[in-house]
């Protein structure tokens, strides 16, 4: 705890990351189907190399940064 500078700093820089079961949940509910996320997920090599739930985050990212530039995001199977 010492390193972080104690149990109160420790806790504020905690940060919630979604599961994969929830990450698939986020990016279906943003209208991304699996079929086209498995389509991502195997140009991309994301099983292969074990970063599956890294691309799934990538692509969470990329639909709500993209929202706010009203561009739709998720453009890879739209």
């Amino acid at each position: 705890m010492k390193l972080a500078g104690g149990i109160d700093a420790f806790v504020g820089k905690l940060v919630w990351l979604p599961t994969w079961e929830q990450a698939r949940q986020i990016l279906r509910d943003a209208g991304m189907t699996d079929q086209c996320l498995q389509s991502v997920l195997l140009e991309k090599n994301s099983i292969a190399r074990g970063e599956e739930l890294v691309t799934l985050y990538e692509l969470i990212l990329d639909r709500f940064s993209s929202a706010d530039r009203k561009t739709g995001g998720l453009a890879p199977c739209r």
